[in-house]
């Protein structure tokens, strides 16, 4: 069985959170749903934005 993986990309300077691979933007790999979506809570309280 194939363990699903979620990412999301982060450029900090600009507190920006993409959900698909931007050039220049680090990733974040989880293997947990759970722990991710703790990750974007987090990100959020700290005044990421989606994009």
């Amino acid at each position: 069985m194939r363990q699903e993986i979620w990412q999301v990309w982060i450029l900090d300077n600009k507190k920006i959170a993409s959900f698909h691979s931007v050039e220049g933007f680090h990733d974040q790999i989880f293997c947990y749903h759970d722990h991710l979506l703790c990750f974007l809570q987090e990100l959020s309280e700290r005044g990421y934005r989606p994009q």
